[in-house]
């Protein structure tokens, strides 16, 4: 029996540490895109400049080590973060 090292990228340590690392905004926006809303439609349910939208859209991406939003939907999905 292997045991997996808590160190390793994408340990459920890790997982953790970056699901905290996320805020409440963030979850939001995992959640809009998951319909498959767009930056537009995002930027009206929470109340933001579409552009400012795209920062927060960048600084997600690297919390989730994704490289797009299809991604860190994705990721977010199998980390339990969004359902």
């Amino acid at each position: 029996m292997t045991t997996r090292n808590p160190h390793l990228p994408g340990s459920p340590t890790q997982h953790l540490a970056r699901r905290s690392a996320l805020t409440e905004r963030d979850i939001a926006m995992l959640e809009i895109a998951a319909t498959g809303d767009g930056e537009q439609e995002m930027a009206a349910a929470l109340h933001l400049k579409v552009n400012y939208v795209k920062q927060l859209r960048k600084r997600l991406y690297d919390k989730l080590g994704a490289d797009n939003m299809v991604q860190a939907v994705g990721l977010a999905v199998r980390r339990g973060i969004i359902k």
